[in-house]
C-alpha cells in the first residue's frame, strides 16, 4: 500500500474547507494545510480535523502549492484546492489504488472535476468537464511556478491514468464574488506579463479578450449554460483585459 499526502492551500476559507478535508479522510495518510494567514476560522477547522497547519505568505499559487508539495512526508501527493472535493465513487477509487500501490513513480493520476458556478452545475463553458492531474509521485512531477493558473507540469511522466468518479469544484457563490477574485487573478497575470517583458498595444489586448468570450461563449458553447455561463465567459475576458492591460504599467 502507498502513502499518500494530501495537501490544501488556503486563505479564509471557513465554508468550504471542512468538506473538502473530510472527503479525503479515508484516502490521506497526512493532511498538511498551507495558510495565507486566514482570518476567519480556517485555522481552527484544520487544526479540529487532525490537519498539519503552517502559515506562509502568499507568493503567488504555483509557489505556494509547490511550497505545501515540500512539507508533505510522502512522495505520492493528493493536491486539492479548498473548494474542491471528492465525490464518494472518486474517494473509493483512489483508495482502491492506494491500496495496490499506485504504480511507478512516472505514472500521475488525472481526476475528472465538475464546476459548480454559483451552486449551478456547468456543463458546457471552457473546462465545464474536465480532467486535471492531481494525484502525482512529487519526484517526477510537481506544479509549476506560474503565479496563476497554475498546471502540474508532467514533463517526466510517462502515463497519466484517469480515475472514474467527480473531482466536485464549488467556484465562488456569486458572482460578486468571481468579479473580486477576477481583479486578484488580473494583478497576478499582470506581474507575470511584466515578467515576461511582453508588451502589447490597446487594441490587441481589446481583440484578445474579445476572442477569449467568442472562443468560451460560442465555440465551447458557454450560452447553452444560460445565465451563468455568460457570466463566465464574460469574467474569462476580463480577465484577459486586465492581465494584458496591467502588464503595461510600470
Amino acid at each position: 500500500m502507498a502513502n499518500i499526502s494530501a495537501v490544501i492551500i488556503t486563505r479564509n476559507e471557513e465554508k468550504k474547507i471542512e468538506r473538502c478535508i473530510r472527503s479525503i479522510g479515508a484516502i490521506a495518510d497526512e493532511t498538511i494545510v498551507v495558510d495565507s494567514f486566514s482570518t476567519d476560522r480556517t485555522e481552527e477547522i484544520c487544526r479540529g480535523l487532525g490537519c498539519k497547519f503552517v502559515q506562509h505568505e502568499f507568493s503567488g499559487y504555483g509557489p505556494q502549492k509547490r511550497f505545501a508539495v515540500s512539507l508533505a512526508s510522502h512522495d505520492w501527493i493528493l493536491s486539492l484546492d479548498a473548494d474542491e472535493e471528492l465525490s464518494p465513487e472518486l474517494a473509493e477509487a483512489i483508495l482502491a489504488l492506494k491500496q495496490e500501490g499506485l504504480g511507478e513513480a512516472t505514472t500521475a493520476y488525472a481526476l475528472k472535476r465538475r464546476n459548480y458556478y454559483c451552486k449551478k452545475l456547468i456543463r458546457f463553458y471552457e473546462g465545464g468537464y474536465e480532467s486535471k492531474v492531481r494525484l502525482f509521485n512529487r519526484t517526477r512531477a510537481n506544479w509549476s511556478e506560474k503565479l496563476v493558473h497554475e498546471e502540474i507540469d508532467c514533463q517526466s511522466i510517462t502515463r497519466i491514468i484517469r480515475i472514474n468518479g467527480d473531482l466536485k469544484h464549488h467556484t465562488y457563490d456569486s458572482v460578486e464574488q468571481h468579479v473580486k477574485k477576477t481583479e486578484e487573478y488580473g494583478k497576478l497575470g499582470a506581474l507575470e506579463v511584466k515578467m515576461s517583458g511582453k508588451r502589447y498595444s490597446k487594441p490587441v489586448i481589446i481583440l484578445k479578450a474579445i476572442y477569449r468570450f467568442f472562443i468560451n461563449y460560442i465555440i465551447k458553447l458557454g450560452f447553452l449554460d444560460g445565465y451563468y455561463g455568460f457570466k463566465l465567459c464574460q469574467m474569462g475576458a476580463w480577465y484577459v483585459y486586465l492581465k494584458y492591460m496591467g502588464g503595461r504599467e510600470k
